[in-house]
């Protein structure tokens, strides 16, 4: 087996590794760079400077695209694949691509295929498995390859500290079957100390992010904006269980709505149905129409619509409420401004709002005379936590990719392989 990363070795995000094993060539995914604004700059038909041969260069084609989640720096040149490569996945992953298409001007990736989890799958001359793993998007996996008598673990994006630290187990129980020739393995939050303690003042768990926001909600008697991503299962649910526990309703628009419609019953239990629970509400205005149809999208809106709550409403009863918002959206669902004394509470990457939209969000939550308060932790997995999940998978070797830092693994494990975006090694 040969592994090359044709990018990511010393970068987050622009995500694309190969692995070429027999007759087999396969992509672990095809991610924009962060630098891009997870954005294909318009007008560009290249793909940023990814040579892939069979992926988006000439040559025979490769035999599949793994997608491990959603996220662009995951997920953001598919569209730009070679048309007759599927691109393989989580059932969770293919609908949440359906609601980023419809509602979130997404790209149309074309065919997919779902993988199930914890089940074998062979893909020419490879064997993948994929299993699933805690992200801050649901669908994230980790993927287990074997061909040629080797064994390498892909872990995608993870983290141990949200609300399904089973996963973890769970891949390294099927992981230690057998010996695990190499792990590639993410290290996002692998930095300096001078660096860490300058940007990161997230909380620990998921856990906690709950707790403090039902500290926060309670602080006061406004409106309290929910400002995160509504691919983050994990965080809806801590905003609607906050919301709950508060007296208030928790306000959603056709975006973050149809998400969770489309993940209920797709192995996360206890996810509220956003068309019977009568705590989930619709927000109004442009937002209840989907950028693109299909989808079944007409039958969920008409069913949804009967659950608007009017800005009016809003207005008179700003205590009553915790809404989802983004910057494009104040103008849409509060076209008279923010109630006074509202409370926006972030719960993103801080590094979001050195941007002039968030800047003007915040200017336009400070005139009510409210606040913005960040609640926030990490979709990645913490330093100790990794140091931990490595020795417990016990590979022969690790190569880091998705980090900055690629030296600091060295630190984690003695057997380190440090790689070089495009230059091929052995497994």
């Amino acid at each position: 087996m040969k592994v090359t990363i044709h990018r990511g070795s010393r970068q987050i995000g622009g995500s694309c590794i190969e692995i070429a094993a027999g007759r087999s060539r396969i992509i672990l995914d095809a991610g924009l760079p962060l630098e891009t604004g997870m954005e294909l700059p318009k007008g560009r038909k290249e793909v940023l400077d990814l040579n892939v041969p069979g992926l988006f260069a000439p040559g025979p084609p490769v035999d599949a695209v793994l997608l491990s989640h959603a996220h662009p720096d995951h997920s953001g040149l598919l569209a730009s694949r070679r048309a007759e490569i599927p691109v393989c996945m989580t059932g969770a992953t293919s609908r949440i691509l359906t609601s980023l298409y419809l509602f979130a001007r997404g790209d149309w990736i074309g065919e997919r295929r779902t993988l199930p989890e914890h089940e074998p799958v062979v893909i020419e001359d490879c064997t993948v498995t994929a299993m699933p793993v805690d992200h801050s998007i649901a669908g994230a996996c980790a993927f287990l390859i074997e061909a040629e008598g080797k064994r390498i673990l892909y872990s995608g994006d993870l983290r141990l500290h949200g609300r399904k630290p089973g996963m973890a187990k769970r891949v390294v129980e099927v992981a230690r079957r057998g010996h695990l020739d190499l792990l590639i393995i993410e290290g996002t939050r692998l930095c300096p100390a001078d660096a860490e303690a300058t940007s990161d003042h997230y909380l620990r768990t998921e856990k906690e992010v709950e707790v403090r926001l039902v500290e926060l909600i309670r602080t006061t008697g406004g409106l309290v904006l929910a400002c995160f991503g509504p691919t983050n299962i994990d965080r809806l649910v801590s905003f609607f269980r906050a919301a709950v526990n508060t007296g208030r309703q928790l306000a959603l628009d056709a975006y973050a709505s149809h998400v969770l419609h489309m993940l209920k019953g797709i192995g996360r239990g206890g996810l509220p149905d956003p068309m019977k629970c009568d705590k989930i509400r619709l927000l109004p205005g442009s937002g209840a129409t989907p950028a693109k149809s299909g989808g079944g999208t007409k039958a969920f809106l008409d069913r949804m619509r009967r659950k608007i709550v009017m800005t009016e409403e809003i207005y008179a009863n700003p205590n009553r409420f915790v809404a989802i918002a983004r910057p494009s959206s104040l103008g849409r669902d509060f076209p008279h401004g923010l109630p006074p004394n509202t409370l926006a509470v972030y719960s993103m990457w801080s590094g979001y709002r050195d941007k002039a939209e968030w800047r003007d969000f915040t200017a336009a939550v400070d005139a009510t005379g409210g606040r913005v308060e960040e609640c926030h932790t990490s979709g990645h997995i913490h330093p100790d936590d990794l140091r931990s999940l490595i020795g417990d998978l016990n590979p022969a070797h690790v190569v880091p990719v998705h980090t900055g830092f690629p030296e600091m693994f060295e630190g984690l494990w003695p057997n380190v392989r440090r790689a070089e975006d495009g230059v091929p090694f052995d497994a």
